[in-house]
């Protein structure tokens, strides 16, 4: 299911800044945390889901992201 998930936003996120398009949501917050079972289930975002991967990046350099808070 979760592949499924990854091969509909993969397409979406080739021309959209974020998941609701080009402001950031609540989707993304969401989606973002969701991204993690990736590590869990060993999904290759990089190779695999390229546009997921980059939007997960931009995602994780966010100064309003906690875990930045953290290092």
């Amino acid at each position: 299911m979760f592949k499924i998930l990854l091969n509909r936003i993969n397409p979406h996120l080739e021309h959209n800044q974020f998941i609701s398009g080009e402001k950031f949501s609540i989707a993304d917050i969401t989606g973002h945390f969701m991204l993690h079972l990736s590590k869990i289930l060993k999904i290759d975002l990089k190779k695999e889901y390229v546009n997921v991967f980059r939007w997960q990046m931009k995602l994780e350099k966010r100064t309003s992201n906690p875990i930045n808070n953290l290092m």
